[in-house]
């Protein structure tokens, strides 16, 4: 009871800062790790909560379980401490330890929040993702003799004026990865299988995410995308336009002008200060 109180009251209060929309049906049944992109700190876990549809419990940094009224918060809603190096060099052998409490929770058939990524940014792109998440997901459905049934389920997460009250955001619920299907490849070599289902984690998220190389790329995919909108009717002059509809355009835009700077270097620049003036 009390981990499902605490989940509605920190989804409503995310609701309350942010104007939250969610796309996708949410978080599947049965047992499920959720890994998201790490755009927005402690904001991201509320997020999912509020969107996801079901109870989850959070991997957080070891250090915020320290704090008076975050740590308690984490506690109660059965968050795992991870101990990175830049925090506990001395007692990183205690993961082993929050790997074996996931595992279980994901055996029971529960959810859990994983950010791959290691760290919160504001970097437009996403870092390299570690291999954690995929080592935890692999050894439950090893553990389960390959019956569990887990999936792994990419989730986007997306703001504009994260930093200011009302605020929008986004969280793309993608599809999900069958970690059984993994089985051979574990069985003949496990650091691979890892790295494998790691590199597919990655692939989902660049589906629900919006990536852009500098943070100049990206405010001009957001103005390319309002100028056609306009042109094309498909948003009023003044108009404030939800960001889940958007949010595919923004993509599909980002993704073109990526390759359209591999390709011709020189016209990028001039659709650049065209689409500036």
């Amino acid at each position: 009871m009390l981990p499902r109180i605490i989940t509605r009251l920190v989804g409503w209060a995310v609701a309350i800062f942010y104007e939250v929309e969610r796309t996708g049906p949410g978080l599947v049944p049965g047992p499920v790790l959720v890994t998201a992109n790490h755009p927005n700190s402690l904001v991201d876990p509320l997020l999912i909560f509020h969107t996801g549809g079901r109870q989850t419990r959070p991997l957080a940094k070891a250090p915020l379980f320290e704090h008076v009224v975050v740590g308690t918060v984490l506690r109660g809603l059965g968050g795992l401490p991870v101990y990175r190096k830049q925090d506990y060099p001395d007692q990183m052998h205690l993961n082993e330890r929050t790997f074996d409490a996931a595992i279980a929770a994901l055996t029971r058939g529960e959810a859990v929040q994983i950010y791959p990524e290691g760290r919160s940014h504001s970097e437009p792109s996403m870092s390299e993702l570690r291999t954690g998440a995929a080592r935890i997901a692999l050894m439950a459905e090893e553990q389960a003799g390959w019956t569990l049934g887990l999936k792994v389920q990419p989730v986007g997460l997306t703001y504009e004026q994260k930093l200011f009250f009302r605020g929008r955001a986004v969280a793309a619920y993608g599809e999900p990865i069958e970690v059984a299907a993994y089985r051979g490849e574990y069985e003949r070599n496990q650091r691979d299988a890892a790295r494998a289902l790691t590199d597919d984690i990655r692939r989902g998220l660049l589906e629900v995410t919006l990536q852009a190389e500098t943070t100049e790329d990206r405010e001009l995919v957001d103005l390319a995308e309002r100028i056609w909108a306009r042109e094309k009717g498909e948003a009023r002059p003044r108009e404030r336009q939800k960001l889940s509809e958007r949010l595919p355009r923004m993509r599909a835009f980002a993704r073109a002008y990526g390759r359209l700077r591999a390709e011709d270097a020189e016209y990028a620049k001039e659709l650049r200060a065209g689409v500036r003036r």
